[in-house]
């Protein structure tokens, strides 16, 4: 093998790897251009202002589970929260029951929630 050959080959190779990088990054700059004449950003939904909310005495009675109110409470502000300030009522909280996965539970639920939005 001659010297002159190798220094052929590492040319070549160099070469070949310079046009396919230079292709990539035509082909890059093609997809920053077309991102450029057709992509819209999409409108961002601000939420409304909140009203000062007067606090409403509790008038409905604990129910029979025996969580405390503060708990009760802060799980209805959560589905609220989740629900985007469309209107719910959270009629019932309980546990899961034993021996029950939360991931089984998600599971179950999930489809729902993508029907839903």
């Amino acid at each position: 093998m001659d010297i002159n050959e190798f220094y052929l080959g590492v040319q070549v190779t160099i070469i070949g790897m310079g046009v396919v990088f230079a292709a990539l990054y035509a082909l890059q700059m093609v997809m920053y251009g077309m991102k450029g004449l057709f992509y819209k950003e999409p409108v961002k939904a601000t939420a409304p202002a909140l009203a000062a909310v007067e606090p409403v005495p509790a008038t409905v009675e604990p129910a029979e589970s025996g969580l405390p109110t503060s708990l009760i409470a802060a799980i209805s502000v959560a589905v609220a929260a989740y629900m985007g300030g469309r209107p719910g009522n959270v009629v019932s909280i309980r546990k899961l029951g034993e021996g029950k996965s939360p991931w089984q539970h998600a599971a179950r639920v999930a489809p729902f929630e993508n029907r839903r939005s």
